[in-house]
């Protein structure tokens, strides 16, 4: 689930009003994880950058 999180985080774009730019994509790209976890024949694509799964600490 960390993971999830930090994907969506990762890849969410914000504008500088606050605005949502992207929310699809991110929601996307965390679904793609959750899939591949759960069906190891199914592949990401495009495969996942390091940014996109980099966990940030408090």
């Amino acid at each position: 689930m960390e993971q999830v999180f930090a994907i969506y985080g990762n890849v969410l774009e914000v504008d500088a009003d606050g605005e949502v730019l992207n929310d699809g994509d991110a929601q996307y790209r965390a679904a793609q994880w959750i899939r591949r976890s759960c069906d190891p024949t199914y592949e990401v694509e495009p495969p996942f950058q390091a940014w996109e799964t980099e966990l940030h600490g408090p």
